[in-house]
């Protein structure tokens, strides 16, 4: 995914024919220079390096902030209760027809990860992310699977989605505002759309934490 520029790691569900430019729900990011140090920053000139860790601040916030708003819709649904044994066996079944996409937590990719063998097939290329980010990490026949760092090491949810249900537009720039303002800032706007994901929610009733 392209934000600013930026490459980050695709979130998924997007569906680019959605007008997130006249429909999305705005979101802003804004990073301030602590109180001590603004004082200074009005008496120097803003240097090119000074000036990119900061905005490399709001572009990592701008994504994970659409992150959060796309994991937030696909777990906001109706949950029902499974078992281990249960729930594999349904992912294995399903996994056999149509395609999507699995989010889970962290826990749970550890526990997959090292009791479903044959089942998932693991990135070849994972990539450590400095952001907290959603990220994949391999496939289920064919079934991509999602991790969500941000979500509670012991929240035993898992999402099964198959459409795709958002969109989001970046502003063309982001703005460095000076004049007026206690502590200089950047700023960064994005549009978010995101419809019902439609997804299937179940919680893991038999897993130890």
């Amino acid at each position: 995914m392209k934000l600013f520029g930026k490459e980050f790691p695709d979130i998924p569900g997007r569906d680019k024919k959605l007008d997130a430019e006249r429909l999305g729900i705005e979101h802003t990011v804004r990073v301030e220079l602590p109180k001590e140090e603004a004082k200074d920053a009005k008496d120097i000139e803003w240097d090119k390096n000074t000036l990119g860790m900061i905005e490399d601040v709001v572009y990592q916030e701008s994504a994970r902030s659409i992150a959060k708003a796309v994991s937030k819709s696909i777990f906001n649904q109706r949950v029902h209760e499974i078992s281990k044994e249960d729930l594999k066996k349904s992912i294995e079944l399903i996994s056999e027809f149509g395609e999507g996409f699995i989010l889970i937590n962290t826990h749970l990719a550890t526990l997959i990860e090292m009791t479903w063998d044959g089942l998932l097939e693991l990135e070849e290329n994972k990539v450590t992310h400095t952001v907290e980010m959603i990220f994949k990490m391999g496939k289920i026949g064919n079934y991509d699977l999602f991790v969500d760092p941000n979500m509670l090491y012991n929240d035993n949810k898992l999402a099964i989605t198959t459409n795709n249900f958002w969109n989001y537009k970046e502003s063309e720039n982001v703005k460095l505002i000076t004049e007026g303002t206690a502590a200089p800032r950047i700023t960064a706007k994005t549009k978010v759309i995101v419809n019902d994901p439609k997804s299937k929610v179940f919680s893991i009733n038999d897993l130890k934490i």
